[in-house]
């Protein structure tokens, strides 16, 4: 028989017991109700603000764990800090900048008020201490390997005080059940917003301030190559610039200049640093449907033979930054009407528009393979 010692101890570890079986099973409801793929991560739901909040309120509890509270909704693809109304700005964090002491144009007032964003992978946070970053699904079940290795190897740890690092550095890994988010500084808008067709009104970037650009872009893309590891989306929306240098405007040639991130290693691959250039080869596409790509793609890429992500080192391999007349005339290009947004529209339907790029593809997984002895 047992004591009433034995049985009260018992009962006493098996309560102590109750509320992590408690947790673990909220863990496992919030995980059923989120979406189980990167595809349907992208798109979930009927692709309404709706579905796009309702999985980031399901996480809140396990960003807060973190220390992380989301951004508030303003509008479609839209977000504010937490807590604030209209004016309210981001906190200031070494990545981010308003602009020049000069004056801001309408454009730039509306960009630092909002975070806009493309689907819901990605979301605006804020930490307890106040630290604005943005928080984006990297891992899904088995999906998303390829990238979080490129970005352990190259966003985190001694290589990212390197100067000419230019991948965005990952703060923090959050896990939850089969989920790997990474945490990055909020810093600015993409290359792809300050010149050519995609410019946005408000812009004043001269060939000064975008060759600037477009040499950080290379030294990024440089340097990651050095780490055999290939982005394969690098085209320039997936740069990103800390401000507006706006010499045009301004007519006098800055004294600073605005650092280029690169991010999105969603189809990067990594290959083992001792490899030569020429025996790092893929044998698949970086996206699993490349009929919804909205990216040229390179023949080699579709010919299901091995190739090189490094091809030539440039077009179209991993330098797929347009250089063509759309970059000249992006340093002339003006709004034909006064606007926050593109060609006169409003920044709601700018966002609305931006959001809806066919990007409703997940990538592969790659297989690399080593030339034979």
């Amino acid at each position: 028989m047992f004591s009433v010692r034995t049985l009260s101890l018992a009962l006493l570890m098996g309560l102590a017991t109750l509320p992590v079986i408690y947790a673990q099973y909220r863990h496992i409801r919030i995980r059923s109700k989120l979406p189980k793929t990167i595809v349907e991560w992208r798109s979930p739901g009927e692709k309404d603000h709706e579905d796009f909040e309702n999985i980031w309120n399901l996480l809140g509890p396990v960003l807060a764990k973190h220390g992380w509270t989301s951004w508030s909704w303003r509008g479609f693809c839209m977000l504010r800090p937490p807590g604030g109304g209209p004016g309210s700005l981001p906190n200031a964090n070494g990545y981010i900048y308003a602009g020049s002491s000069a004056g801001l144009s309408p454009f730039e007032a509306d960009r630092i008020e909002i975070w806009q964003y493309v689907n819901p992978l990605n979301r605006a946070v804020r930490s307890h201490e106040g630290r604005d970053a943005v928080c984006r699904i990297i891992v899904v079940g088995k999906e998303g390997r390829n990238a979080l290795d490129a970005l352990r190897r190259l966003a985190t740890g001694p290589d990212t005080l390197l100067f000419e690092n230019h991948v965005l550095p990952m703060l923090q890994e959050i896990h939850f059940q089969d989920l790997i988010l990474g945490v990055f500084p909020m810093t600015g808008i993409p290359m792809s917003w300050l010149y050519g067709d995609s410019a946005l009104a408000g812009t004043d970037s001269s060939v000064g301030d975008l060759m600037d650009m477009f040499l950080q872009a290379l030294e990024a893309l440089e340097f990651i190559h050095s780490k055999r590891v290939a982005h394969r989306d690098a085209f320039h929306c997936n740069f990103l610039v800390q401000w507006q240098p706006n010499s045009m405007r301004h007519m006098e040639i800055p004294t600073s200049r605005p650092r280029v991130f690169l991010i999105d290693f969603e189809t990067a691959i990594s290959f083992p640093e001792t490899l030569s250039y020429d025996d790092c080869l893929c044998t698949s596409a970086p996206f699993a449907d490349m009929d919804s790509y909205a990216q040229p793609i390179p023949t080699m890429v579709l010919s299901g033979q091995p190739y090189s992500p490094f091809f030539a080192r440039s077009l179209p391999g991993d330098l797929q930054i347009p250089l063509h007349e759309d970059f000249y005339s992006g340093t002339r290009r003006r709004s034909p009407c006064p606007g926050n947004g593109r060609n006169g529209s409003s920044s709601a339907q700018d966002a609305q528009e931006y959001s809806r790029c066919p990007r409703a593809a997940v990538p592969t997984d790659t297989t690399d393979v080593r030339r034979p002895g």
